[in-house]
């Protein structure tokens, strides 16, 4: 029963990770073209992105909120003009670099805690079935009495008495 209640557990979390997951997909596909267009700044795209991710409970999270915190940084002195569109370009680029990087450190460690979940249900499994067969239950068969009977003869007829 606590098993049960442990993969529920695990599965309301995956699914609620993935809900906000989707979010934040869904607000980089709509703001991102307005940032690239002019008509959304950069640092509102970015510190907008950093709302949503900042809600996801998953792996890495951190490290991205670290990343875009410093586009927001980056993209508030381009915006101010205190470094141009080049160097601005070259740290979109640097930040995506360390994104990938980071997607590929995270799907490894994910790799790792799914083998390692597993193991640990295999060894649940298998504890309790070896406990159900330690401790089953046999059904209890009554040994019938025994039974004592006489028999004689009293000519061609025999008689029987049991008790």
């Amino acid at each position: 029963m606590k098993l049960v209640f442990i993969c529920f557990l695990v599965l309301f979390f995956v699914g609620c990770a993935q809900i906000q997951q989707h979010e934040a997909s869904s607000y980089v596909s709509t703001n991102k073209p307005l940032a690239e267009s002019g008509s959304m700044k950069w640092s509102d795209y970015y510190k907008g992105l950093y709302e949503k991710v900042a809600q996801i409970k998953v792996n890495g999270t951190g490290q991205q909120l670290m990343l875009i915190n410093n586009m927001i940084s980056i993209s508030l002195d381009y915006e101010a003009g205190k470094i141009t569109k080049e160097q601005f370009d070259a740290a979109t680029r640097d930040a995506r670099a360390k994104e990938s990087m980071l997607t590929e450190q995270v799907n490894g460690e994910n790799a790792e805690n799914r083998a390692r979940s597993m193991l640990i249900y295999q060894q649940t499994q298998n504890n309790l079935r070896q406990s159900q067969q330690q401790y089953q239950v046999q059904q209890y068969k009554p040994i019938p009495p025994p039974i004592n009977c006489r028999s004689y003869q009293t000519g061609n007829t025999v008689n029987t008495t049991c008790q």
